[in-house]
């Protein structure tokens, strides 16, 4: 199965692509790194911060140099100047159903504040992993650009690219045909994140920032990456002091090396061709090297497809093609018990925050993947049909399919248990045939929503920080709700109205332009509200301060209380400063009653 989760997962956010910075070197950007002299340009978005485009955090991760699906190496040295004015290739995605970018792509952008050689190199840096469910993505959209974190918060602000997809998670310690002489290690796009932070390290300094207030953040998939790193990861201990893990979908569950290995040996099947025997697919190390990014990416859609209809196991997994896995020596073990008996033992402060709405564009998003592939839990094509999106304001899910989606996550028993659920006054939220749907969802689709919302977000991020501040006394985390209705509509164009401004949903990644202060550039992408209306933009405003504040100095504002004080959660959102407690948005999630029952073993 491969369900609602992925096709949103993998969002990016093309449209939005950060535009280019002034073409020439301002006299003032020149520094010295590891590798070499660079110089950056002023920034078009303010003429108080200098951007640094395109630099090379790793060696390039090219067939050429042998080097694809092998560990970043250290980044080679430059003779003279480096213009550091574009931004780098894009790492291997498809993109409008067409590969793009190359397999050179291990660079890093940063935007610093404008500072004289004698101001001390202590200004905090944060580090943002981009979302795109470890398939797509890029740290040079324009909704990234990190301009107005570095002048309003006076931080040093970096964003990377890292490898995706098969490419960059693929685990391989065996082939169809036996071993294989050079085994792919898998969780590569999380080494290439750690080579990032390593550099960001030893360089932090030379654009005025502190190599010891590194925060680390990210959204999606890159709260994905940065939960792991907070919690799951021994070899980041040393390089970063916090996290803020914007919309995790903790209720993930890694795989680990034995459900790796057969998901790998069935991408290799795949590499090798239908022409060959499984009995003789044992790629040598020069093949694995010469394959062209057609035949990868060829490759890994027969490779989704079959796991697709094929999967059986319940569980978070199957619905990500590539992602990391748990291989007991970089992870070690799942980010979602905290600082557990697996985990590391070096508690670091971390924020966390849901979407008040996470699940609706995961639903408006399922009939799609399932459409675009012909395939489903029943594979049948009258059925997914009946999946398809209906006219302008409506994404439809039959009760049949939804029904056999939630008996793959939570088995027969377990589904049964989530569509008996009664919640009071709200009848059964997660029953298809007891739900009249809404005006842009049919009451499948709702259902769907909620189950997603619920148990992958707020439950299980609600589970992680409750595990942490008991195994770890005094742990300094603090958590939020953004609940904020959006200017625009991030998956306009993409089937379904769920997410448009007139609906109200606060959507997945809805977050990301109020973090960055990119309001009004990204609202101009994607045809929303311009100008930006001053009660979105005090929300943004409020929001720079707090994530800068947090990498500052570990506090979020006077207003906003600690988790660990009474479990309590900020709301984001125009209607002024308030807080609920953790057991509220518990509750309203039928976290204790529900979900917190069904997934003892997460």
């Amino acid at each position: 199965m491969r369900p609602f989760y992925l096709a949103v997962l993998a969002l990016s956010l093309w449209p939005a692509l950060a535009r280019a910075e002034s073409p020439a070197c301002a006299p003032d950007s020149r520094v010295t790194v590891s590798q070499g002299s660079l110089c950056g340009a002023v920034s078009t978005r303010s003429d108080r911060v200098l951007a640094y485009k395109g630099i090379p955090y790793a060696k390039p991760p090219i067939p050429a140099q042998g080097l694809r699906w092998r560990p970043p190496q250290p980044p080679e040295s430059w003779d003279g100047e480096r213009q550091a004015l574009s931004f780098g290739a894009i790492c291997p995605q498809q993109v409008n159903n067409a590969v793009q970018g190359a397999e050179d792509c291990l660079t890093l952008n940063v935007w610093a504040p404008r500072r004289t050689a004698s101001q001390p190199a202590d200004l905090p840096v944060m580090v943002f992993l981009h979302g795109g469910g470890f398939t797509s993505g890029t740290g040079s959209l324009a909704s990234y650009d990190g301009t107005v974190l570095a002048e309003h918060g006076q931080a040093v602000v970096v964003t990377l690219n890292y490898r995706l997809g098969a490419l960059g998670f693929l685990f391989a310690d065996q082939a169809p045909g036996g071993m294989l002489r050079q085994p792919v290690p898998g969780n590569l796009g999380l080494m290439d994140q750690l080579a990032a932070l390593q550099w960001v390290k030893a360089n932090a300094a030379a654009f005025g920032g502190s190599p010891d207030k590194v925060t680390v953040f990210g959204e999606s998939a890159g709260a994905m990456s940065a939960g792991l790193h907070l919690f799951s990861v021994p070899q980041a201990i040393p390089l970063f002091r916090a996290a803020i893990m914007e919309s995790n979908p903790l209720g993930v569950v890694y795989p680990d090396r034995q459900q790796a290995s057969r998901q790998g040996q069935l991408f290799l099947r795949h590499l090798c061709g239908i022409k060959v025997r499984p009995a003789d697919c044992h790629p040598t190390p020069a093949d694995l090297q010469g394959y062209s990014l057609a035949q990868v990416f060829r490759a890994s859609g027969a490779y989704e497809t079959e796991r697709m209809v094929t999967e059986s196991d319940a569980g978070f997994p199957q619905s990500m093609p590539w992602g990391p896995l748990v291989d007991g020596h970089l992870v070690t073990g799942q980010p979602l018990k905290g600082y557990g008996r697996d985990n590391v033992a070096a508690p670091k402060p971390f924020v966390f925050g849901v979407n008040a709405n996470e699940g609706v564009a995961f639903a408006a998003m399922t009939c799609a993947a399932f459409a675009s592939n012909d395939a489903g839990p029943n594979p049948d094509p009258k059925e997914a049909a009946q999946c398809l999106p209906v006219g302008a304001t409506a994404s439809m899910m039959s009760p049949q399919w939804y029904d056999g989606a939630i008996a793959q996550l939570y088995g027969k028993t377990g589904a049964a248990q989530v569509r008996a659920f009664t919640a009071g006054h709200d009848g059964k939220p997660y029953d298809a045939q007891s739900l009249k749907g809404t005006s842009y969802y049919n009451a499948a689709a709702q259902a769907m929503a909620a189950v997603v919302t619920d148990d992958n977000f707020v439950c299980a991020n609600l589970r992680m920080a409750k595990r942490a501040t008991q195994q770890v006394p005094g742990q300094r985390v603090h958590a939020y709700l953004f609940s904020q209705p959006p200017l625009f509509d991030l998956y306009a164009g993409m089937g379904t109205q769920a997410c448009s401004p007139a609906n109200g949903q606060v959507c997945h990644g809805d977050e990301l332009a109020f973090v960055f202060g990119t309001l009004a550039v990204t609202s101009a992408e994607f045809g929303g509200t311009l100008p930006v209306p001053a009660a979105d933009q005090a929300v943004s405003d409020a929001m720079v301060r707090a994530w800068t504040d947090f990498a500052r100095d570990l506090t979020m504002g006077d207003d906003w209380p600690a988790f660990t004080a009474g479990g309590m959660v900020k709301r984001l959102d125009a209607k002024g400063a308030n807080t609920l407690s953790g057991g509220e948005l518990a509750a309203a999630a039928h976290c204790p009653q529900l979900w917190d029952r069904l997934a003892p073993q997460k």
